[in-house]
Order: structure tokens, then sequence, then C-alpha cells
């Protein structure tokens, strides 16, 4: 499964969102709320207890077992029923101060994740320096690809 794409929505005053339809429509098991950078962070049932799963087997202290589980206990499960005939869901309070959910959000595709922000941290993360950085990397990266094709290529021969 993944998500790709960026949605800007609204949050209203009872903390309910919607999650956009192309997101939504990978999650008909519904999906966890999790605390990431700045935001929100939103995977599949599946997703999430997988990655749980992996944290409890790569703890080897005991503080690291510690953070495994405190992790397991942050996390917000929200299930289909939990979903209005419009398809929102309600942002635990403690979610929506830490990611200073206001009016308007976004909703991003983290490839098996989804990233919910706030229009101010979506701002600051994609300002036009940013976003013209990005590209330049992108470039480098298809122009290694493209090196190594041709090296392979060439090889072959």
């Amino acid at each position: 499964m993944s998500f790709v794409g960026s949605y800007q929505m609204k949050i209203d005053n009872k903390n309910r969102v919607r999650l956009p339809a192309k997101f939504r429509s990978k999650l008909p098991d519904g999906f966890y709320l999790n605390f990431g950078t700045n935001c929100i962070t939103i995977c599949s049932i599946e997703e999430g207890n997988r990655k749980i799963d992996e944290l409890f087997e790569e703890a080897e202290t005991p503080k690291e077992l510690e953070c495994a589980r405190k992790l397991s206990h942050l996390m917000y499960e929200v299930q289909p029923e939990d979903q209005d005939e419009q398809g929102r869901f309600v942002v635990p309070q403690k979610f929506v101060k830490y990611a200073k959910l206001e009016k308007d959000i976004w909703f991003l595709g983290e490839r098996d994740s989804i990233s919910l922000m706030s229009d101010e941290e979506y701002c600051r993360m994609n300002g036009e320096d940013d976003i013209l950085a990005l590209g330049l990397e992108i470039d480098k990266m298809m122009l290694r690809k493209n090196k190594r094709k041709k090296s392979e290529k060439k090889e072959e021969k």
C-alpha cells in the first residue's frame, strides 16, 4: 500500500477531520495515529502492528524495551465505526495540541504512512528554497541512476 499526494483540509472546532478519500479507501480496517516530527503520523493497523512488533524484537536493553512499550501506549486506534458518514474522525486533544493543528491542515502521503500537519508546519517545510533544493537532489539521483545503467550496459558488452 502506498500513500502519495498532498491534500489541504480543515479541522473543525470539535477536532473532527475528514481523511482524504484516496487515503481512506486504502484504510478500510481503520488506522493508528501516532506522534511524528512536528506532525501526526497515520498508518494502517497492519503497518502499525508491524512497527511495534519490530521495535519489541529489536529492543536489546531495558531502556529500549521501555521505549517500545511507551510507544505502543501512545498510539491511538481509529476504527471504521469511529468515523461518521462523512468519513470524519475526532483527533484526540493531545495530538491536536502537539501538532498545533488549527483550521487549515494538510495530509501528506509518505509512502507507507500519512503525515497530518498544521498549515504553518506545511509552509515551513515546503518553502520555495526547500522545493528548489528537492528538485536539485532528485536531478542528482536520476543522473546517478542513468550513469549506473550506462555502466551496466557497457559491462554486459
